[in-house]
């Protein structure tokens, strides 16, 4: 059996993210994408094929695709971003844990909270990629450093919100005593917990520490 599915988008930008989603959704499947402009708007015809029960598994599969793909291009105050089209999104240099991008941004005065698979933040699309693409490149940098795994994060945060780079960065964190070797060592480490040291660097930021 075979069903098809057509879909409307205002702009090229938003069809192509469809259709890329769609592919990494449903691989393996049997599915033709075309796609042609007609009014002003771009239609996307998709076939899939299979027996009535996974006709139904895969059309709602689309429609959850194309919900997620309109929320991220939605116009409004907030918005909810499937994670998935984020890091679809994202050219990332290295991995990072996507909470720091919510302690990141509630530092930054925004709102941001992880939903399940969605990423509620107040701005766009285009902005949170640009976000998270930042904080790869700093968590690239930071693979050659002997920092601990918390303490990354709190360096990172750091160096966004300072427009400075990673080792002024942790210079600046051992002055103001939020990181200190381990023993002997020269591991970094530490002092608070991450959430104290979350305050404590909202503290530094804000000039009053």
């Amino acid at each position: 059996m075979r069903r098809d599915a057509v879909f409307t988008f205002l702009s090229m930008d938003e069809a192509m993210l469809f259709i890329d989603m769609v592919s990494k959704r449903i691989k393996g499947k049997s599915l033709m994408i075309k796609y042609q402009k007609a009014s002003g708007n771009i239609k996307v015809r998709v076939s899939i094929e299979g027996d009535a029960a996974e006709l139904s598994l895969l059309y709602d599969e689309l429609m959850r695709v194309y919900k997620d793909v309109k929320m991220a291009k939605s116009r409004g105050a907030i918005r909810a971003f499937d994670v998935s089209i984020i890091l679809n999104r994202a050219r990332l240099s290295a991995a990072i844990p996507l909470d720091l991008v919510v302690d990141l941004l509630q530092l930054m005065g925004r709102r941001a909270e992880l939903r399940g698979s969605k990423l509620v933040v107040d701005m766009d699309l285009e902005d949170l990629v640009s976000l998270v693409e930042r904080v790869s490149e700093i968590y690239k940098e930071l693979m050659n450093t002997n920092v601990s795994s918390q303490g990354k994060r709190i360096v990172a945060i750091y160096s966004i919100l300072r427009g400075k780079g990673v080792k002024e960065s942790i210079d600046d964190l051992v002055r103001h005593g939020l990181l200190t070797r381990y023993g002997n060592t020269d591991f970094l480490v530490m002092t608070l917990d991450y959430q104290h040291s979350l305050t404590r660097l909202q503290s530094i930021i804000e000039g009053s520490g």
